[in-house]
């Protein structure tokens, strides 16, 4: 059965798979790593803390103790990552998909829509900012929030969301290896 804690990264998952989300970012990167690229050294080095690590075509995470994989695909434009703090606190999304919104501001009020119909409070600083899309707030007192980019190059969205502490999910993206969009992705937010 689901608690409700699930029912808000569900339902953002849901909404950016139908949604996607555009950019009209001018920093979209000038090349896009591949994985043999992005996973050298420095990386290996990374994970070598970790129980396991979960590759993708666009990024690398590798599961530190006290974290378990709730789903996982690896498909073009579908690659996604949900993973859980085992004493339940956090829950991360990570995901690449093939945007269907116009741009990023379409999608993110779309975002912010269905975080106001999970009656999730949020916070005064939503919305599109330096081509990313950031909304966060509270649901039953955990912090939730959505990052969210799209690039025009190849029509993707990349997307982290998550409910829990920032300091967990912090703790999670520690580990976390990717191409240089969601590289930009994380700039913002951390």
């Amino acid at each position: 059965m689901f608690k409700s804690k699930y029912v808000l990264p569900i339902s953002l998952g849901v909404a950016l798979m139908l949604s996607g989300c555009a950019s009209n970012s001018p920093s979209a990167p000038t090349k896009v790593s591949t994985p043999d690229e992005f996973l050298d050294a420095s990386a290996q080095e990374l994970f070598s803390t970790v129980e396991k690590v979960y590759k993708t075509e666009y990024f690398a995470l590798g599961i530190p103790k006290g974290w378990k994989v709730l789903s996982f695909d690896n498909a073009k434009l579908a690659s996604y990552i949900s993973v859980e703090k085992e004493d339940h606190s956090t829950l991360v999304t990570i995901r690449v998909a093939k945007a269907i919104r116009k741009n990023v501001d379409e999608s993110c009020q779309l975002a912010i829509e269905g975080f106001k119909s999970n009656e999730v409070q949020l916070s005064a600083d939503v919305g599109v900012a330096f081509g990313t899309c950031v909304v966060e707030g509270k649901d039953n007192e955990k912090d939730v929030a959505l990052w969210l980019r799209q690039y025009d190059d190849d029509n993707s969205t990349y997307s982290i969301n998550y409910t829990g502490s920032l300091e967990n999910v912090g703790e999670l993206l520690s580990y976390l290896v990717g191409n240089e969009k969601l590289m930009q992705l994380m700039v913002r937010p951390l």
